[in-house]
């Protein structure tokens, strides 16, 4: 049986990280990961920049490679953990609808402001990845919790 796994949260709330252990933990499931923002930290190296100045170069060509892929993936049948925030019914709907005869699961990621402050600015330090605390709080502000009714099989929700 085919999966789609559709990340959802907030920057710096643990999803990427989530992902890496999910595949490690099942390598017979031989997912591939679909995110923007791994196209972007891409460009930042081989451009010699960082990931803040990739996002304002790259964006648009991350998200139109992100969606390549995606299609690629649907059409090769592998297994596919979406990496982005997701936060809305519609961000999620163009996504889902494309994944037909996939079992698909949301798993949502949720944690304490003060904790994905913290993660936040160890990011910057280390990566030189800044998301402003404003953009965080606007993203908080649109998040709509995913039903089953937007097509999941099943949602998880892990408190990070």
């Amino acid at each position: 049986m085919r999966t789609y796994i559709m990340l959802i949260g907030l920057p710096a709330s643990g999803k990427s990280t989530w992902a890496a252990d999910y595949i490690s933990k099942n390598p017979e499931m031989d997912f591939r990961v679909v995110s923007s923002d791994d196209f972007i930290e891409e460009q930042a190296m081989l451009d010699g920049i960082t990931y803040s100045a990739s996002h304002k170069k790259n964006i648009g060509f991350a998200i139109d490679e992100m969606e390549r892929r995606f299609k690629q993936h649907i059409k090769d049948g592998v297994n596919i953990i979406h990496d982005q925030t997701n936060l809305t019914v519609k961000a999620r709907k163009k996504h889902l609808v494309k994944a037909n005869g996939y079992v698909k699961s949301a798993v949502i990621f949720t944690g304490a402001e003060e904790k994905l402050r913290e993660r936040s600015e160890m990011r910057k330090a280390l990566t030189g990845k800044h998301i402003p605390e404003s953009v965080i709080k606007n993203m908080a502000m649109r998040f709509e919790f995913p039903t089953e009714e937007e097509g999941f099989d099943k949602i998880i929700s892990i408190q990070s």
